[in-house]
């Protein structure tokens, strides 16, 4: 008698295993939960506008962006522009915190999903490094298939999804460890500032 044999995992299958448990443990990345082994990959150096993570908040820095007024002279602020390249349109926020750029975000036309691909693999010299999909439900019911690209950056993952709230605005996001940090601090202190004033 044969011993049983491991089961072979379509590739869907296998991806929606991998879906499977990464909501089941969020606190897990990709990265470390491939079922299969994935290339090694150097990452790449990321800038926005030229600046990188780190970059110091000037005056002259700060005039250029906009932002709400009551954030002028603060070290904590976050700032915006909209760019236009060709006929895509970004809208560019940076979250700057005790003076130094922490974070950034970049809001886009889910149409130009795979024109930013295309841009930021050249940009990159590489295509992402992982690529993700998952599905998201609109208020009707309807589900649309979201596409994921990631690299790996000497700053954090740089994560551009085809779509974010809606099925017409795509997102990136530059998931630095420090802007997670700060994220989780501001959201600790409003929690105090409110449970103080109740």
């Amino acid at each position: 008698m044969e011993a049983p044999s491991d089961p072979v995992w379509t590739e869907e299958e296998e991806r929606l295993a991998m879906q499977k448990y990464r909501e089941e443990h969020p606190e897990v990345t990709k990265a470390n939960t491939s079922l299969v082994d994935e290339p090694e990959f150097e990452p790449v150096a990321f800038d926005v506008q030229g600046m990188k993570i780190g970059h110091k908040l000037t005056e002259e820095l700060s005039f250029g962006l906009a932002g709400p007024a009551l954030d002028k002279g603060k070290g904590e602020r976050m700032c915006y522009e909209s760019i236009e390249i060709g006929r895509v349109e970004i809208m560019i926020i940076y979250q700057f915190y005790n003076w130094k750029l922490i974070g950034v975000r970049l809001s886009f036309e889910s149409e130009d999903y795979d024109t930013l691909i295309d841009a930021y693999s050249q940009k990159f010299g590489c295509r992402p490094h992982m690529t993700d999909s998952g599905f998201l439900e609109n208020r009707l019911g309807t589900q649309f298939q979201n596409e994921i690209a990631i690299w790996e950056t000497t700053s954090g993952p740089f994560r551009i999804e085809k779509y974010s709230s809606t099925v017409t605005k795509g997102q990136a996001i530059l998931e630095n460890p420090e802007y997670g940090r700060y994220l989780t601090n501001k959201k600790k202190r409003k929690t105090q500032n409110l449970s103080d004033q109740l």
